[in-house]
Parts: C-alpha cells; sequence; structure tokens
C-alpha cells in the first residue's frame, strides 16, 4: 500500500475502497494516525538449537520477566531467552549457552539466531479503532 485516502487504498497494481480497513500488521505503519511509533519498543531475543538434548513434547515457558523457553523441533532441543529491550545490555547468546553447558552437558549446538519483536508498553495487544479520529480504520497489533 502506497497511500491511504479515506476508505481508499492505493497500490502499485490499483487502488482499493472498503467501507472499513483494518491494518493487520506487526507494527501499524500509518504515522499520522494513532502515535504508535511512540507506543511501541523493539525487543530482541534469542535461540539456540541443541543436538542430543531431551525431547519434550509441547512448549514450556519460564514464569521469570528474562525467562527460558524449551520446545523440540525434529531431533533438535530449541533454548530460547536472553531477550532484552533493543539498544540495552542484554543475556544474549551468551546466557543461553551457559544454561545449555550446566544442563545439557552432552548437547551440541547446531544453529542459533536471534529475532527482534514489536512490544506494545503494556504487553497488551492493540487492537481496535486506530485512532479516535478514524472511524472507518482499525489497527491489529502485536
Amino acid at each position: 500500500m502506497r497511500e491511504l485516502v479515506g476508505t481508499t487504498a492505493v497500490t502499485d497494481g490499483g487502488r482499493i475502497t472498503a467501507e472499513k480497513i483494518i491494518v493487520a500488521t506487526h507494527f501499524p505503519f500509518l504515522n499520522n494516525h494513532g502515535s504508535y511509533f511512540l507506543k511501541m519498543c523493539q525487543h530482541r531475543s534469542y535461540v539456540i538449537a541443541l543436538e542430543h538434548a531431551s525431547r519434550m513434547e509441547g512448549m514450556y515457558v519460564d514464569e521469570s520477566h528474562r525467562g527460558l523457553s524449551f520446545r523440540t523441533y525434529g531431533n533438535l532441543l530449541l533454548v530460547g531467552g536472553g531477550g532484552h529491550r533493543t539498544g540495552k545490555k542484554g543475556g544474549s547468546w551468551p546466557e543461553l549457552r551457559d544454561f545449555s553447558r550446566r544442563h545439557y552437558p552432552n548437547a551440541v549446538e547446531r544453529y542459533h539466531w536471534s529475532a527482534q519483536d514489536c512490544m506494545t508498553l503494556d504487553a497488551v495487544p492493540y487492537i481496535g479503532p486506530y485512532s479516535v479520529s478514524t472511524s472507518h480504520l482499525y489497527a491489529v497489533s502485536e
């Protein structure tokens, strides 16, 4: 979408007009309504994939704010955590590797990656009218 004019979305392929428009994105991209860029922050999290570690049925999440998550994918145990607000100091992979060495001494790390997510300031997704001035426009964002 290039532009939103009233209830018409202007795209490279043409114009789409609707009674109501729902912006269902990871991050609300229309900055002139709602000021979501002020109400959300980026959060980085980390995962390592371990071979030769215990298999788990289901997914488990630690209750701590900076807790860990565990789940099996194929023959790999995925251990996630070490998250922090982007731009701030955080746990990163060393935290996960230290935990894994202590609890899964025979495991071998095969992969590692990180992700960056948009988070609302109160951790509750934004769902509803985009702003008080846009009765035809709605937001659905994490």
